[in-house]
């Protein structure tokens, strides 16, 4: 599945049922087969503008403005970054995405 459609699934989720955590969203999209990291859903709760009210996720009314998919896509990849001195810094990334 897509990012989009995993998307788009989880705020017809929203809509739907009451969700008030982010492990209660990926087990409602593991029940549809869909396998999703809790910082997947994490992201996609933020990209969607996704907000609690009443203790449950809702949908606002005004879509989020679009993100930069550059900067998306290095939030992604970057797992931390520290300083090794004044002048360096050592990043992070998960195998492969360097």
């Amino acid at each position: 599945m897509t990012r989009e459609a995993r998307r788009r699934l989880i705020a017809s989720l929203v809509r739907s049922e009451a969700i008030g955590t982010q492990a209660e969203l990926v087990a409602a999209l593991a029940r549809r087969g869909v396998r999703a990291s809790q910082a997947s859903v994490s992201r996609d709760i933020r990209a969607l503008g996704l907000v609690k009210i009443g203790g449950r996720y809702t949908v606002p009314r005004r879509p989020p403005a679009a993100r930069d998919p550059l900067a998306e896509r290095v939030e992604e990849a970057l797992l931390s970054v520290e300083a090794a001195g004044p002048h360096l810094l050592v990043i992070r990334t998960p195998a492969g995405e360097a």
